[in-house]
């Protein structure tokens, strides 16, 4: 028979050994999500028709037109970057949800 100390020394160590188990699984939880949510990059595109744009991540636009009458949405939890050549003709719209 165990003693009133052991048995919860053992309890203890299994409540420990669970918590580690559930963080574990937590953290690879969230690395295969960050592995997953990769950078979303549009480059050398002319966009004439309405078009979605969606990432977990970053959007990179370069050296893209917006044409007049399209519109582009982008929907990113990362940041949105227009580098060089990003263009938008007038009558053409821009969204960011």
């Amino acid at each position: 028979m165990l003693k009133k100390h052991k048995i919860r020394e053992f309890a203890a160590l299994i409540v420990i050994r669970a918590c580690f188990h559930v963080a574990g699984v937590a953290a690879n939880a969230y690395a295969a999500v960050q592995a997953a949510c990769q950078e979303v990059k549009l480059r050398d595109e002319t966009i004439s028709m309405d078009k979605t744009v969606k990432s977990c991540g970053n959007v990179e636009l370069e050296d893209v037109v917006v044409r007049s009458g399209a519109k582009l949405t982008i929907d990113a939890s990362g940041e949105v970057v227009f580098g060089d050549g990003f263009l938008m003709e007038e009558g053409a719209e821009l969204r960011m949800d």
